[in-house]
């Protein structure tokens, strides 16, 4: 697999574009959706990305997931695309099981779909995960086989168990109890890592 000494994997809207650091010089790109026209209404139609191994899992506004071939930068590939019931606004993958945000759409409870990847060039559906009560899923993050939501529009973080990513089901919440703070999470980054089976919701 070929790769410049030190890499940068960059997301110009709507291109996935790799470039190598300190000189940044383009390296190569790939369409996968119309472009985005400034002078339009509405925003850019990608959104988050994330690189598990040789493939790009991509958001999008228009409710597809996009898989990129990135094995070679210099000629990348899109291989599929799978429609969600909602817009796409973030994607982690691990274990070849791809977890997609989703808010704004036409089904707002439905905040998160897995995804089975073990074929980036066949994905499939394997369920969803959703509340009433939320307003859709703006992140998330993947730890064993818990996967953690943050929703942005309502409170607090949701705790899904995967272990059966055919069927997941909520296993915990989380609501700041501090005073002076409130309970609205945008994004989840990195933090506490649980290492112990007592440790999880």
């Amino acid at each position: 697999m070929y790769m410049p000494p030190v890499h940068r994997i960059r997301l110009c809207r709507p291109l996935l574009v790799i470039k190598a650091s300190c000189n940044v010089t383009l390296i190569g790109t790939v369409h996968v959706e119309p472009p985005w026209d400034p002078e339009g209404e509405g925003f850019f139609s990608t959104t988050d990305l994330f690189i598990d191994g040789d493939h790009v899992y991509m958001g999008s506004r228009s409710g597809l997931l996009h898989i990129i071939d990135i094995s070679d930068p210099t000629d990348m590939k899109l291989v599929s695309q799978i429609m969600m019931p909602g817009q796409a606004l973030d994607v982690k993958v691990a274990d070849n099981l791809a977890v997609v945000s989703l808010q704004n759409g036409p089904v707002n409870d439905i905040g998160a779909v897995m995804v089975d990847v073990t074929d980036p060039a066949s994905p499939a559906i394997l369920s969803h995960v959703e509340d009433p009560f939320w307003s859709g899923v703006h992140n998330s993050y993947i730890y064993n086989d818990r996967v953690y939501l943050a929703h942005s529009a309502s409170r607090g973080i949701t705790v899904v168990d995967v272990s059966n990513p055919s069927r997941p089901f909520i296993s915990g919440t989380w609501l700041n109890e501090e005073p002076g703070m409130g309970s609205i999470i945008h994004d989840r980054r990195g933090g506490h890592e649980p290492n112990t089976e007592s440790d999880h919701p």
